[in-house]
């Protein structure tokens, strides 16, 4: 059985493309450039690695249905690591800005 810590990453980066729906209901996927990667206080920084890399990342539905992102969309927040392979965006520090 894998143990799951609860963990925090900032991810700052480029939005690639999505997907609305998902196997996950509720969520939409995105993937990423990740450009980088802060820790962020008290919570251990799973994603370290991650800078240079492209990840798929789980985003409530609703932010993705409401923003409609473009490719080249900036994505900054707080991700943790859910599992071994599912990423998650944190609502609450969360964002994505065309630019």
């Amino acid at each position: 059985m894998v143990q799951v810590i609860e963990n925090r990453s900032h991810v700052e980066g480029d939005l690639l493309g999505w997907e609305p729906t998902s196997s996950l209901p509720g969520f939409g996927k995105i993937e990423i450039l990740v450009r980088k990667v802060m820790p962020v206080e008290a919570f251990p920084n799973l994603l370290g690695e991650a800078a240079g890399q492209r990840v798929q990342i789980y985003v409530p539905e609703r932010m993705l249905l409401s923003n409609a992102p473009t490719p080249g969309t900036k994505v900054a927040g707080w991700v943790r690591k859910g599992g071994p392979v599912n990423l998650f965006a944190d609502p609450n520090h969360f964002s994505m800005t065309s630019g």
